[in-house]
Parts: C-alpha cells; structure tokens; sequence
C-alpha cells in the first residue's frame, strides 16, 4: 500500500542484495575497485571483511555483474561438508564429471579445468561468503584448490568473504598457512552522515515515478543516529518508516516517524505492548483503505480515511456536523493540490557519472557536494551550459554536458 501513497514503482528499501539499488559509498567503491585489482592481477586469496549490513553480499554480486572474461562460483552455505563445496565449485563451472566420482577425481577434473581455462586467456572466481563459519577441514579444502595454479599465474582467484570474526579464524595457528597466502585484505565501513543521505536519495530515485522528497534532513539525522550508517538497518527502518507515514496519511517523514519506526524494528521492550496494538490499528486503516479504493472514488476513499483517522486520534471537540464539514474541506483543497502537482511533468537531471555541485555556475566556485552516478534531480533553471537543481536536501549548479548528465523526464 505505501508503494502506491509514496508513487512508487517498487520496495526501494528491500534487503535483498539487488545490484540495481546498489550505491557506491567511498568504501564500497575501494571495496569493488580492489577486489578488481586482485582478481585482474591474478593475486589468489583476498579478503572481504565487514559488520553485519554493510553490504558484503550485494557488493559481491555487483562484482559479479561487472566482470568479464571470468567463470565464477559462489559458495553461500558454509556449513557444508569440504566434499560438498568441492562438487558445489564443479557444478558451478559446468564441469562434466560423473554421479559418485570421489572427491580426488572431482579436484582432477577441476585442475584440468582451471588449466584450459587459463589457457584460453580466462580467469576463474571461487567467492564464499559468511567464511567464518567453515570448519577447518573446509578451509583446508579451498587452500588445496589453490594450490592448482603454475609457476608465473595463480589459475583460480578465491573471495573469502565474512564478518569481523573472519580476521579472527584466520589467525588461528593451525590456518597460518591459508593466513599467510592472502595478499589483499579489505574493511568495509558503514556509511557516513552525508553518505547516507545520498543513500536514501538513490534508492528512492530508483523507484520513484514522480521524485518526491519525503525524508525530511532532520528524519535523515536521526536515521543516522540511530544505525550509525548501517545499510541493513537504514533499509528496515526507511521500510517501517514508509508503512507508518502512508497509514497516517503523511507525505513526508519526519523525526518522530523515524523514531516510532525505529522502536518497532528494535522491538523495544518498553513500548512492546504499544506498538502492537498501534500496528493491529494501522493495519485495519489499511484494510478499510483498500476496502473505500475498491468501492468509492479517490475524494470519498480520502474522506472516509481522514474521518476515520481523526475518531481514532480523538484530537478534535468539534461537533460532529461541523468536523465533517471541516474534513470534506480540508480534503478538497488535498485532493486539488495533489492531482495538479502530480498532473505537471517536471525534467529532471540524472547523473551519468559522480559529478561536482556548484553554488554558482563557474568552474572556480566552491563545491557544495560531490553527486553520486545514478542521482536524480529535479531541474529548477538552465542557463547557458550549467543546470540548476534541486537533489533533495542540496540546491546547486552542476555542468550540462551529455558526458556527465542526462536531462530526462522524472517520471
């Protein structure tokens, strides 16, 4: 339902890790860029190490999706045996092999893989995320399939990809051997306050129709404050706090919805009891909602959503003639405002690459911002080959040049 009340076209703030809602924070890009490097340069074991939510996994994939020339394979269940990782790295290559080879006719066939390959001037990826968890046994396993390499290239490039406990296991004496080989080791930070704006801001231009700003700076700040720029968390509470302003009939978050939301994503047990009962009541605000749409038109469905609203809040004496008069009132002028703001086409800048955002149109005035690629603006003025716009919480000048923006509708 909030998807529909905001315009949305999708769930900007799902967890899943899509590449298409990717944002490239400072770390996140070193993270890529050296992960690339290590991978081109045929370097064998790297390291990718983070807290929880900060986008281990969605970095991996968007690897993945960049990367040419390479067979890859992604081992996501750690707790498996080391004879099932092996026949799960086989798979994933496509290796012919037959139902019952054991576990030395499976590393052959693979070898004899990872040689050709080369040979055909290809690279291979073997990526296992949540690495901590492996037994000792199974890290042997991956240590052996590094050792298929010759004597000037290493032949398979592997990913070990976990939480900080990661660095922790790998110290440990008996994996001092698999520790030593590792050549590149990465961190993943969480965002930062201004990274975490432009987070907000990415995903909601993703899967906005019309762009609309409707996390309020001071909602941002607190959002900050709250998941110290976790990605995971920012995601669960921008969720919540969509669900919470769309049931009240509220376009744009501020700092007490972030908070309400907050409370029900940590479940805190002070206000447990609370936020059960007040989600049982947004829920059948939903219903009736939905309910109105099916059988009234949009103006009725509004009324009957405000009127409902208030005789649950109880924050008005009026009597009951002159309460409805003033809602049917109050809705008219919305109902107004919203249908011609929504009926106006605006243009909007969308950044092709990360660009400068200038407080006025000159080369040599100071940068308000760097803008993230993949931004999107909303155009206030052009004027001789500098475009002014409006990116939520920043208003500047940004060059008109079809190699760092285009000027697109923004629907």
């Amino acid at each position: 339902m909030f998807e529909k009340f905001f315009n949305l076209k999708d769930d900007p703030f799902r967890i899943t890790p899509d590449p298409q809602y990717f944002y490239a924070s400072d770390s996140h890009e070193d993270a890529i860029n050296l992960l690339k490097f290590g991978i081109d340069q045929r370097k064998g074991f790297i390291s990718l190490i983070g807290e929880v939510g900060t986008g281990k996994t969605t970095i991996c994939r968007v690897l993945l999706n960049t990367v040419v020339n390479c067979e890859s394979s992604l081992i996501l269940n750690p707790l498996m045996s080391p004879e099932e990782i092996l026949l799960q790295i086989v798979e994933d290559f496509e290796i012919p092999y037959e139902k019952g080879e054991n576990s030395g006719k499976l590393y052959n066939r693979l070898a004899e893989f990872l040689v050709s390959n080369y040979n055909k001037g290809k690279n291979a990826i073997i990526i296992v995320d949540e690495a901590q968890n492996l037994s000792f046994e199974a890290f042997e396993m991956i240590r052996q399939i590094s050792n298929i390499e010759k004597e000037d290239a290493k032949l398979v490039q592997i990913i070990l990809v976990g939480q900080n406990e990661l660095e922790e296991r790998l110290s440990e004496n008996k994996l001092r051997q698999l520790n030593q080989r590792i050549a590149i080791r990465i961190s993943l930070s969480n965002l930062t306050l201004e990274e975490t704006e432009f987070y907000i801001e990415h995903r909601l231009s993703k899967a906005s129709i019309f762009r609309k700003h409707i996390f309020a700076k001071s909602a941002i700040k607190e959002i900050y404050s709250i998941t110290r720029g976790n990605p995971r968390e920012i995601n669960q509470i921008c969720e919540n706090c969509l669900v919470i302003a769309a049931s009240i009939g509220k376009k744009q978050i501020d700092k007490a919805i972030v908070r309400e939301a907050a409370s029900i994503y940590r479940g805190s047990n002070k206000k447990t009891k609370f936020n059960y009962k007040k989600i049982l009541a947004l829920v059948m605000l939903i219903a009736v909602v939905f309910t109105s749409f099916v059988l009234s038109d949009a103006k009725k469905l509004i009324q009957n959503f405000v009127t409902t609203k208030k005789l649950q809040q109880n924050v008005s004496t009026l009597p009951q003639t002159n309460q409805e008069n003033e809602i049917v009132k109050n809705v008219d002028n919305m109902t107004e405002e919203t249908l011609a703001g929504e009926a106006i086409k605006k243009e909007c800048v969308l950044t092709k690459v990360s660009v400068n955002l200038r407080a006025e149109p000159l080369l040599i005035d100071n940068v308000i911002k760097r803008l993230p690629e993949g931004l999107k603006c909303d155009i206030l003025k052009q004027n001789d080959g500098w475009v002014n716009v409006d990116c939520g919480l920043n208003v500047g000048w940004v060059v008109k040049s079809d190699k760092y923006i285009d000027v697109v509708d923004c629907e």
